[in-house]
């Protein structure tokens, strides 16, 4: 029940979010680099004509500022009570 008590340490979230994703990014960075590889031969021999193939990596602070910053469709208060017909 302390934890509810205080308020949400969003410095040391970052801090401990960002330390992960560095621990596993070289991993992902090899994973998307072979699934890459493995798309763009699968459509070569089915003869299927794309104009390219991205891995991309995550953008650090981008993703760890995200839930900081909400969208400004998130921020503005809804003009109507139901939800999906705004």
């Amino acid at each position: 029940m302390a934890e509810l008590d205080r308020p949400f340490d969003f410095e040391a979230h970052e801090q401990a979010a960002v330390t992960a994703y560095l621990n596993r990014h070289g991993f992902y960075a090899d994973l998307a680099s072979v699934v890459k590889r493995i798309l763009e031969e699968s459509l070569k021999r089915r003869d299927i004509k794309v104009h390219s193939v991205e891995a991309r990596r995550k953008i650090l602070l981008a993703s760890v500022r995200k839930p900081l910053n909400p969208p400004m469709e998130i921020r503005r208060a809804p003009s109507t009570p139901i939800p999906w017909c705004r």
